[in-house]
Parts: C-alpha cells; structure tokens; sequence
C-alpha cells in the first residue's frame, strides 16, 4: 500500500518492484533486462518475448503462432514463473486468482487485449462511461473545468489506442487552463 500525499511513492515503489525481478541471488534467474518494455529504452525489433512490470501487475508478452498459443494457454510462462519466485522471495503479496497464464485474450492496466487479432482497446464498461460523461458535456450549456478535465482524460485514455488522435488534445488542455484563470479568459460553454 502506497502512502497518499507523497509525490514520490509510485516511482520509489516501482524501483523497487523492477529491482526485485531483475536481480537475484546466485543460482537464481532473474527476468532479462534488454527484454523489459520500458518508456526510455526501444524495444529489440528481433525479440519474440518481452515483459513489463507496473506496481502491481507483471505482463510477459510472447509472439508464438495459434497452435502454440492454444497449447500454453493457461500455463505459467518462464518469465511469470521467474516473477513469481521473485515475489515469494521477497514476500511481496501476489493475488494467483487474478493472474493469467499466457491467455490468448485478457486485460492489462484499463485495455481489453485480444492475441489473436492482435490489438488491444479500451474496456467495453469504460467506454460506456467516458462515452457517456461526453454526451453530458455536449448537451450542457455549461461546464465547470472540473467536468472538462474529467471529460478529457477519459477520452485521452481512450485515444492512447490510436495514438495520433492524442495530437487533437493540445487546444482542449489550453482552453480548460484560461478556464482555471491561465491565459486570457474565455467564454464558457
């Protein structure tokens, strides 16, 4: 459990969960660091597999075809196993009902992600949602900033599934900042 309020809790706890997958005691595998995805570091073009770890959720990706795929599907993959070792040795809490085991469909972080089709997209009750905080907002004659916010960051985490729609969100932030008294006032809508 992180602390509220303290600005610094999620990049120290993340530290600290990588720190603990990708370093082992002698005679015990650690997860490969060139493998991680990561914001500041390309992904190997050649790779098949890769991993990514968030507080407290642990993605092993894997590129095997359809038959392979039906075979693993419920079984721990090498990198889970190697996390789970990880997480045992530490007493770092697990959840094993929440876990998938190399599924071919699942969710991860808010995204519904399909193997076979290769894609991931929002929730389906996610997008009801924001679809829904929208409507309200076109059909308002006003909005408070606060709405606009709520409204925007939904569709902002929608959008992140096709990335180029994120360029349209630049004029909406400036508009909500000369609503909260940055830059020269506006009519409100």
């Amino acid at each position: 459990v992180l602390g509220m309020g303290f600005s610094s809790s999620v990049g120290i706890a993340q530290h600290i969960k990588r720190q603990m997958l990708i370093q082992s005691p002698p005679g015990e595998l650690s997860l490969p660091k060139e493998f991680e995805i990561r914001k500041d570091s390309p992904l190997l073009p050649e790779a098949k597999k890769y991993w990514k770890a968030y507080l407290d959720n642990f993605d092993g990706l894997k590129v095997v075809n359809r038959d392979a795929a039906r075979l693993l599907s419920g079984k721990p993959g090498e990198w889970q196993s190697i996390a789970r070792t990880a997480y045992t040795r530490w007493g770092a809490p697990t959840h094993p009902k929440k876990a998938a085991m190399q599924e071919i469909k699942g969710e991860s972080q808010g995204a519904d992600i399909d193997g076979e089709k290769g894609h991931s997209r929002p929730k389906g009750s996610n997008i009801v949602k924001y679809a829904g905080v929208t409507l309200k907002l076109l059909g308002s004659p006003t909005a408070s900033a606060r709405e606009l916010q709520v409204g925007s960051g939904g569709l902002v985490y929608m959008d992140q599934f096709k990335r180029p729609l994120l360029s349209i969100y630049h004029e909406i932030w400036v508009f909500i900042g000369r609503l909260l008294g940055v830059g020269p006032p506006v009519r409100r809508i």
